[in-house]
């Protein structure tokens, strides 16, 4: 088979896994298996579960990386960006019609009334996803501490970034690792405040402030990618005022109901803000760094995974990551839970998700379905 050939072939199958790519990145990983190590066998099974268990302690959206690893398995560096690309392309296509659609549209009480009632179930959606999150990071004591002591430096106003590097930095001190290894580490996160890119000379500055902000999102999304709500909450909506949190929630539903990778988010929130260029930009804020991990560790992720330093010092991070994410939802749920309906709403729809593991996806459309009822016969 030709290079070429193998270049169809991989944006094919990805952009057909980007289009149909539904229920989050559990399920669309395991469409990616069924494809590359079943009916093409490009991978086998073994090196496919290496790949995923790095891409679980990595920083970045896994779905993306793991499109990206197979492709560069498959077709070497071109395969990578190939993949990569062609995942992303159709969530981010429907991402920007669906803003644009919303913000020419969303002031109107008729659309408003279908938003409004699904903040509650997306409100549900995440306590869920935080449940989940919890039994994973938080194995012994020494993690529960982690997470106890960065959600109250959240709720103090400390600097979530330094929050979760010092969490990191915690997490290898507990296990004993050598001081010499972690020096590099702790003069990393004190300088990481004086760190300038000046971009903002070559675009304008709020598409700079837009791509730096996205940047060190797709950075440090260790854990999940509901971290990206944490940062979304503190920088964007508290820090700059451009967003509200009626904004984030909706950002959030249309990340759920639109198939490919749920940080697409990104896409809509940057075209709320400014336009098509701010979802351009925030887009490739967001996918940029998955794409530089993978394409730099390509040769020798699986043994990254074998690296116990890393592994520690990741897991201290992860351990942060989900306590800032539960002050992110506490910030929502003071503007979404405020009266018995929403409480029964979300009860609801929180004991759908946990006891009968109905599909966000599902959750989300029968919400615009009761908000359009209620909004256009009441």
């Amino acid at each position: 088979m030709s290079k070429l050939d193998k270049f169809i072939e991989i944006a094919t199958l990805f952009l057909k896994l980007g289009t149909i790519g539904f229920g989050g990145p559990t399920s669309t990983i395991a469409m990616m298996e069924d494809e590359a190590v079943h009916k093409r066998k490009w991978v086998t099974q073994e090196y496919f579960l290496e790949i995923m268990a790095v891409t679980n302690i990595v920083p970045g959206p896994n779905a993306t990386e793991m499109a990206a690893h197979i492709g560069y398995l498959r077709a070497g560096f071109p395969g990578l960006i190939i993949a990569g690309i062609c995942f992303l392309l159709p969530a981010t296509i429907i991402s920007v019609v669906l803003a644009i659609l919303y913000m020419k549209f969303g002031s109107l009480p008729k659309v408003n009334g279908s938003f409004s009632i699904i903040n509650a179930i997306i409100v549900a959606i995440l306590i869920s996803a935080l449940l989940r999150l919890c039994k994973t990071a938080y194995k012994n004591t020494f993690s529960l501490f982690l997470g106890g002591s960065s959600l109250v430096a959240a709720l103090f106003g400390c600097d979530q970034v330094l929050i979760m590097f010092l969490s990191g930095l915690l997490s290898l001190l507990f296990y004993s690792v050598n001081q010499t290894n972690i020096a590099p580490l702790i003069v990393g996160a004190l300088s990481y405040k004086n760190i300038h890119f000046h971009i903002d000379s070559i675009i304008e500055p709020k598409l700079a402030q837009l791509a730096l902000f996205f940047l060190k999102v797709g950075s440090l999304l260790f854990g999940s990618t509901y971290i990206l709500l944490a940062f979304i909450q503190n920088d964007l909506v508290k820090n700059f005022n451009w967003i509200t949190d009626q904004q984030v929630v909706d950002a959030i539903a249309v990340g759920q109901i639109t198939p490919g990778p749920i940080s697409t988010t990104a896409t809509f929130i940057g075209y709320v803000i400014a336009g098509f260029p701010g979802s351009i930009i925030s887009t490739i804020g967001m996918f940029l760094p998955s794409f530089i991990i993978v394409m730099f560790t390509a040769k020798f992720l699986p043994k990254i995974n074998h690296f116990s330093t890393i592994k520690t010092f990741l897991d201290g991070i992860s351990a942060s990551a989900v306590a800032l994410i539960a002050y992110a939802i506490i910030n929502l749920m003071k503007s979404t839970i405020n009266d018995f309906t929403t409480i029964i709403i979300t009860s609801v729809a929180l004991f759908l998700s946990l006891k009968y593991r109905i599909d966000t996806l599902w959750l989300i459309l029968g919400g615009f379905l009761l908000g359009f009822i209620k909004a256009f016969l009441f």
